[in-house]
């Protein structure tokens, strides 16, 4: 499937997919991540598109199981890990873990909770300096989408971060 056929069969149903998230996830934000994430996985399945009956209903299936994924792994590991983080920070006072931590493995690990599209693109741009423009084109997103989704990670990033050293 070419790109003009995509943006024909595949894009008009954003809208569907984005309302769908909403009403299951209750957040813009993460109703925008999996509209993206349903996006670029019909864009890495293009040339298999054409053995559906309907990419609509594909989309709408995908968006749900990406949506159940994301509220079954919030209820198992979103309190877990914070938890788990800030039980390491409250074993030293605040001034030996600044003394002995080290900021960028905690940052890795809080970037390994984000949710994948997030990840990615705060990985290919921060820590492997990928331009705007190349991020957009491997994953399929906008430029516009990329940044959205990089601003949305660091913020993310940097709350956890402040909020572990907070509670100490």
């Amino acid at each position: 499937m070419e790109l003009h056929q995509f943006k024909e069969e595949a894009l008009p149903v954003r809208g569907k997919i984005l309302n769908y998230a909403l009403k299951m996830l209750e957040s813009r934000d993460e109703a925008e991540d999996t509209v993206q994430e349903v996006l670029l996985k019909l864009w890495e399945m293009r040339a298999k598109l054409s053995e559906y009956d309907s990419v609509e209903a594909l989309a709408v299936t995908m968006t749900k199981n990406i949506c159940l994924n994301k509220i079954s792994y919030r209820q198992r590991h979103g309190r877990e890990v914070l938890s788990q983080i800030q039980s390491v920070w409250s074993n030293e006072t605040v001034e030996r873990q600044i003394e002995n931590a080290d900021a960028v493995d905690w940052v890795k690990q809080i970037i390994e909770t984000l949710p994948p599209l997030q990840k990615t693109i705060i990985k290919m741009r921060d820590i492997e300096d990928y331009e705007l423009n190349t991020i957009a084109e491997i994953t399929g997103c906008t430029e516009e989408a990329v940044r959205m989704n990089l601003s949305r990670a660091r913020k993310k990033v940097k709350e956890v971060f402040f909020k572990i050293n907070k509670t100490n």
